[in-house]
């Protein structure tokens, strides 16, 4: 473990260097992962997944090294890999932030079912806060319209818009939605549902594209 080496610029945000390690020798965790997240976000991504990895042999906060190196993957754009990683982090806690990451990369990918399959499981974490819950339902319902069947998608929406009626008000809500009837031939509703976003906002470029469309 004393073979990390940490940098000047990461030396001088604790008041020794030796805090990145307990009395006993072992590496002290909170404060290594604090400093890889900072490394992580500054953009030096190697020694960040060294870090990650070293805490990862530590045998401790498993599923936070991980994502740790998800992250740095992503970055570095090596995202099949990134992706691979994600799933390795959510294997040993379904994470929210871990799931809604891994699904955005599979969308990026065009891999919307995947996507959808992704953002379900993330719906059965129990203790998922309310907003993140409608976010992610959201999310979801827009990449069962992608990848289909609609019903799914019509289904999701329905749920979202029971969880947080004000957002479901919305004009950016209101096209989606119309997007998920038109594709499950609903094209009154959706044409209804358009209509209903343009009146929110007549500057919606992409409802009355959507619209004319029809």
């Amino acid at each position: 473990e004393r073979a990390i080496s940490f940098p000047p610029r990461m030396q001088s945000q604790a008041s020794s260097p030796e805090q990145a390690y307990q009395t006993d020798g072992k590496l002290n965790i909170p404060y290594v992962l604090k400093n890889a997240d900072l490394l992580r976000a500054a953009g030096d991504y190697i020694l960040a997944r060294n870090i990650y990895k070293a805490v990862l042999q530590s045998g401790e906060r498993p599923a936070s090294a991980i994502m740790g190196l998800a992250k740095c993957l992503e970055n570095e754009g090596k995202h099949q890999l990134a992706i691979q990683t994600y799933e390795e982090s959510i294997a040993y806690q379904p994470d929210a932030e871990a799931i809604r990451s891994l699904a955005l990369l599979q969308i990026r990918g065009g891999k919307h079912a995947d996507a959808a399959e992704t953002l379900e499981r993330a719906l059965q974490i129990k203790d998922l806060a309310a907003k993140a819950r409608a976010e992610i339902r959201k999310a979801c319902a827009n990449a069962c319209t992608r990848a289909g069947p609609p019903l799914k998608s019509l289904e999701h929406f329905r749920q979202f818009n029971a969880e947080d009626p004000s957002a479901a008000e919305s004009d950016d809500f209101l096209r989606h939605y119309a997007a998920a009837q038109q594709a499950a031939g609903n094209t009154q509703e959706a044409m209804r549902l358009l209509e209903s976003a343009l009146a929110r906002n007549p500057r919606n470029a992409e409802a009355l594209i959507s619209l004319s469309d029809l």
